[in-house]
């Protein structure tokens, strides 16, 4: 099974971040509310967008609105994918 990792999300989002922003993106940051990190509801679709199209999976916009932490975006993406795995192997 493929895993995202919280290093896979942290480079995400630093793609994703505005210059300020980047630095607020080292350390631990698992548990922080993506919010405190400056990302809004448009940064994490955008954040979102990028992992679907890298990894060919569709989080959709009821697991993007679940997302409030770094962890709890990199367990979503992970419980997607093996979803998808399921289904494929059907």
């Amino acid at each position: 099974m493929r895993v995202f990792t919280m290093e896979d999300l942290v480079g995400v989002l630093y793609e994703c971040a505005r210059p300020g922003q980047r630095a607020g993106l080292s350390g631990d940051i698992a548990d922080i509310p993506l919010a405190e990190l400056g990302y809004d509801s448009l940064g994490i679709l955008e954040v979102a967008a990028r992992i679907e199209r890298r990894l060919n999976v569709l989080l959709g916009d009821d697991t993007v609105a679940r997302t409030v932490t770094p962890a709890d975006l990199v367990r979503l993406v992970n419980e997607d994918i093996a979803a998808a795995e399921r289904a494929a192997r059907k």
